[in-house]
């Protein structure tokens, strides 16, 4: 655990803020509702992308993982029905996936989120539950979104 204070004691020096409270061991990330840390920040050597693009240059950034919890869920006690059919729908697996958020000082992070996949054995559809805080149709959070000025502020 002494490791963990030195990492997070050298990113709240290296950005000159207080971004880490002694009541739970993970970075504040305000506007990334239900998304709930499961590890400390960790710098990679390189973000996680595919690597077959010629004259690839290494970029490091923090990797941050963690699981979803949708509100619905929270609300609805695990019982949901399919959008299309109206039926019951069960858990059908444990999806992850990879979304860009701000930089953490000079380095840019990548969230590794879990969330839960559904299927519907009636009409045999699956679903997943739509992150809050990502941007439609990238793989990035709405405030990396808004920072790229492709977004508006």
């Amino acid at each position: 655990m002494d490791s963990f204070y030195a990492a997070c004691n050298q990113i709240d020096t290296d950005l000159g803020l207080n971004l880490y409270h002694d009541h739970h061991d993970y970075l504040v990330m305000p506007g990334v509702e239900g998304f709930e840390q499961t590890t400390f920040p960790v710098l990679l050597d390189d973000s996680p992308r595919a690597h077959n693009v010629k004259n690839h240059i290494a970029h490091p950034c923090y990797l941050i993982e963690g699981n979803f919890f949708s509100q619905d869920n929270a609300e609805e006690a695990g019982v949901r029905t399919c959008p299309s059919c109206g039926h019951i729908i069960h858990i059908n697996d444990r999806i992850s996936c990879n979304i860009r958020h701000l930089p953490i000082g000079r380095y840019s992070t990548v969230m590794k989120v879990n969330s839960i996949q559904y299927y519907c054995p009636h009409c045999q559809n699956t679903y997943k539950d739509s992150l809050p805080f990502k941007s439609p149709h990238h793989m990035m959070t709405n405030q990396l979104y808004k920072c790229t000025g492709d977004g508006s502020a």
